[in-house]
């Protein structure tokens, strides 16, 4: 029989190709087919060729759940070196985000600039956010340690504060009136945050004992393409002067914060795909067991 290691490499190295394929189309239509006075994308053929291959990969993701029966995948995602690298990397960014959203609260004017429209509701949303995204950076910190018996329990506690942070934090970016409710920004990240925040919760499964490795792999990839969407065009972007202040201050922190999402998720799918692949070079061949018939007093074996 295939070994599902084969099966979930073949997915993975798709994904891989397909998310880079959407970043360099969104690239593309950044700089030629979007409108920054608007904050949309124009209705031309880049455009629509980039979303079908967004919702057909998507799709494509999802049907792991029927090459990949239940009975045939099991595991988790070790905290390896590449796994604890993008965590350091994510638990700075939501500390730093977190800071920034307190800053924002308390007049910093090198940062309040970047917050338009901060109002009594918006600033509350900032504390709770600034709170639930330093915590979430404790459960990241946590990963560096996770095998020591001290943190075990408070590890998935500590790790509920995450999809609670981007929850909040796409709050805080609909609260942005510098940019539309529907632009095209705002909403790629919101949907890139829901399905962060769905896999996530996959993480957790495994911390409390109860995995879903079809759920966690599918998720993972899908979460992965969509917050690769969120940032990695838009700050290339940025970074080419092409989005500038005022039409895009707020969004350059989420789209950050999105590259730390899509690092993170993507490294740890990474290592559930190739711990799989290792483990099954390592075992021993599967034994079928022994069968009996029986035969009056003796029994025969078949």
């Amino acid at each position: 029989m295939k070994k599902v290691s084969t099966k979930l490499k073949a997915y993975f190295f798709a994904a891989a190709i397909l998310i880079f394929a959407v970043i360099l189309l969104e690239t593309v239509a950044l700089f030629k087919s979007y409108d920054y006075s608007a904050n949309y994308f124009n209705s031309s053929l880049l455009v629509s060729i980039m979303r079908a291959l967004i919702a057909v990969s998507a799709i494509a993701f999802f049907s792991s759940f029927i090459f990949i029966p239940k009975k045939e995948l099991n595991g988790s995602s070790p905290l390896t070196l590449a796994a604890l690298i993008p965590s350091g990397i994510t638990a700075a960014v939501f500390a730093a985000t977190g800071i920034i959203f307190w800053l924002a609260v308390l007049g910093n004017k090198a940062v309040l600039s970047f917050f338009t429209g901060l109002g009594v509701t918006y600033t509350v949303v900032l504390v709770i956010g600034g709170l639930f995204l330093l915590i979430g950076a404790a459960y990241f910190i946590i990963n560096f340690v996770a095998d020591k018996n001290v943190v075990k329990t408070v590890h998935p506690v500590f790790g509920f504060a995450v999809p609670v942070a981007v929850a909040i934090s796409i709050i805080s970016g609909h609260f942005d009136i510098s940019v539309s409710m529907n632009a095209d920004a705002k909403i790629t990240f919101q949907v890139a945050g829901v399905f962060f925040m769905l896999w996530f919760l996959t993480e957790l499964r495994v911390l409390v004992g109860k995995p879903a490795p079809r759920a966690y792999f599918a998720f993972g990839l899908t979460s992965s393409l969509l917050s690769a969407s969120a940032s990695v065009p838009f700050i290339i972007a940025f970074c080419a002067g092409i989005i500038k202040a005022p039409v895009f201050p707020t969004y350059i922190i989420y789209t950050v914060l999105a590259l730390a999402m899509f690092a993170y998720t993507f490294t740890r799918t990474a290592v559930f795909v190739f711990a799989r692949a290792a483990f099954e070079r390592i075992a021993p061949p599967e034994i079928e067991p022994e069968t009996y018939e029986e035969n009056g007093e003796n029994d025969e074996k078949v």
